[in-house]
């Protein structure tokens, strides 16, 4: 075996230790049903034939060897059943822990990974992969078990029974273990191009229907069709070549089988006429070289199950293994932040996203309940600086403080429990609209989720939807209107009652009469909290304490609205250009 594949074994073995006991009674349950067959074509051959038939013993005899054979089966069948148990337990088992991981890793890993890797290939792996290694676990597993003993007990019992005959036979399993190495080892490869190409169309597709109106506004159904067709193509041509070099394996061990086989037949023949061996065994011999026809055809098609298995296994693990620091983080024993003021400092922060500089030497702080809006061309740095506080990324140099209390010294849970976010992209989860709203607080009543909902001025529209907040939202909010998803998000923001407020774009989605409302519970809110606030809005500029304005990833000015309006420089510029665009 491969070192890789020992690793990823060993990996998968890890997986299974738990849940040993019932590895081990399922095998041998699972062996002893196997063995009680093998003692089939020995009663018929030697007992029927040479006892019954030939010898002339009667009825009696006869009758017996039935209720021997009945009794076989009876027990063989009720083995049957507790395996058979026993080893889909082992692999459920297994597959729930495996995806439990996997659902944990994706939820800790870092923003970064998330942003540059296709969610289709993210959940290829969580699903499509993880399907793989519960077929072979727990439904493969126990047919390859099954297998191996009958033949093995084959081949054992036809030594007691002639072993001259049993060299000849077995000449053919060398040449067939060479074909199932070579053939395996190219299935592997093909099996992981079948999952890496599986995961190319999950993404495409995902990309479309993300997209779809996009895609319908600009009549794009034909290009994007192409599009998806190009992928099947790929993962129709990569499954042929698999489906070959599977089809190949079967036919080529079935006629050395079927060649061997004759072989046999002609020297035990042989054998019989000589007086060296009874016709009762030669049957017995012959039956028993037939049952290894089914061991052998499923060995071979389990190769190929057990090589896809793994390739799976190490696009799963590959995923598991990625970057583990912000669950360490989340883990390992730091301070708890304690926000008592809510003073906010940057000093000398630097960061780069991919050789980009984003934000070049920043340093401002921001006074307790004070409320800075934050402005800037697009691509500015702005979004950055409220990714950076909420540590979902961590600066290249410099530090970020919370009333005098390093942000990278706290537990992660601990920051982001005291600040309420509005995102720009404003995404709600399936469930009712209360569920949405208290998702910001995990034990929040219905009086709260109420109050909440006032504040952000949507109370009244939720009153009026038929079953008010038992109103199922459907898939990220699709039932609502824009105005009305984006009063939600801030609903879910406000029902923690946060010491730290932060608004990035937060009424970018909300009309004038709507924006105006808003505003009004924003000014109640806005009182003893720390607020910055990211938005192009003039009403929601105007009323902040102070204004800072970014450009090229460092502060370019910094003052009040009529200080910086005074100035008439790059604020300037930018707020007549959104107020020409707002009174349009």
């Amino acid at each position: 075996m491969h070192e890789d594949s020992k690793k990823v074994v060993s990996r998968l073995f890890g997986y299974i230790r738990p849940y040993l006991s019932y590895a081990i009674l399922g095998t041998l349950f699972l062996m002893i049903a196997a063995s009680a067959g093998l003692f089939v074509p020995m009663i018929l051959g030697k007992g029927l034939i040479d006892e019954v038939l030939l010898s002339k013993q009667g009825l009696e005899t006869l009758n017996r060897l039935a209720l021997f054979v009945i009794g076989l089966y009876t027990v063989r069948e009720v083995l049957s059943y507790f395996q058979h148990y026993f080893l889909s337990y082992l692999g459920n088992s297994v597959v729930r822990d495996m995806r439990k991981d996997v659902f944990e890793r994706l939820l800790y890993l870092p923003l970064d990974y998330h942003h540059n890797t296709r969610r289709g290939e993210i959940i290829s792996k969580a699903t499509n992969d993880i399907n793989v290694i519960h077929n072979a676990i727990g439904m493969s597993l126990g047919e390859l078990v099954f297998q191996v003993v009958t033949l093995v007990g084959v081949i054992i019992l036809i030594f007691v029974i002639h072993w001259r005959l049993a060299l000849v036979s077995i000449l053919v399993l060398p040449i067939i273990a060479l074909i199932v190495s070579y053939l395996g080892k190219k299935l592997r490869i093909l099996s992981k191009q079948i999952q890496a190409k599986l995961a190319d169309i999950s993404a495409t597709l995902q990309e479309v229907l993300a997209g779809i109106r996009v895609v319908k506004a600009y009549g794009a159904e034909e290009r994007e069709l192409e599009n998806l067709k190009k992928e099947n193509d790929r993962f129709f041509h990569v499954s042929m070549e698999s489906a070959k070099t599977t089809a190949l394996v079967i036919p080529v061990i079935e006629l050395i089988s079927i060649s061997g086989m004759l072989a046999v037949i002609w020297y035990g023949s042989t054998e019989v006429l000589a007086g060296r061996l009874t016709s009762g065994s030669l049957v017995a011999f012959v039956s028993y070289l037939a049952m290894t026809a089914g061991p052998i055809t499923s060995l071979s098609r389990l190769v190929g199950v057990f090589q896809q298995a793994l390739a799976s296994c190490e696009r799963v693990f590959e995923l598991v293994d990625k970057g583990k620091d912000e669950e360490l983080e989340f883990l390992e024993e730091k301070e708890e932040l304690s926000v008592k003021e809510g003073r906010i400092e940057f000093k000398n922060v630097d960061f780069s996203y991919e050789e980009e500089k984003i934000l070049d030497d920043i340093s401002f702080s921001i006074e307790p309940s004070e409320v800075i809006a934050v402005v800037g061309p697009s691509g500015s740095g702005k979004t950055t600086l409220v990714n950076l506080l909420m540590r979902f990324y961590s600066p290249d140099n410099g530090t970020i403080a919370i009333d005098g209390q390093d942000i990278s010294d706290v537990t992660i849970r601990s920051l982001r429990g005291q600040i309420g976010l509005v995102p720009q992209e404003t995404f709600l989860f399936s469930g009712t609209i209360f569920e949405s709203i208290a998702y910001g607080k995990e034990d929040a009543t219905l009086d709260e989720v109420v109050w909440a909902a006032k504040q952000a001025n949507a109370h009244e529209f939720i009153e009026r939807l038929p079953q008010g907040y038992s109103t199922v939202v459907g898939e990220e909010g699709t039932n609502l209107s824009g105005g009305q998803r984006q009063r939600i998000a801030l609903a879910r923001a406000i029902v923690r009652r946060p010491k730290i407020l932060i608004l990035d774009e937060a009424t970018s989605a909300l009309d004038a009469e709507s924006e105006r409302a808003v505003q009004e519970a924003f000014e109640k809110l806005l009182e003893g909290r720390t607020t910055i606030i990211i938005a192009h809005r003039l009403s929601t500029i105007k009323k902040a304490n102070r204004i800072l304005v970014i450009k090229d990833g460092q502060i370019a000015e910094s003052g009040n609205h009529d200080e910086l309006i005074k100035q008439g420089g790059l604020y300037y510029k930018l707020y007549f250009g959104v107020a020409a665009k707002e009174s349009e």
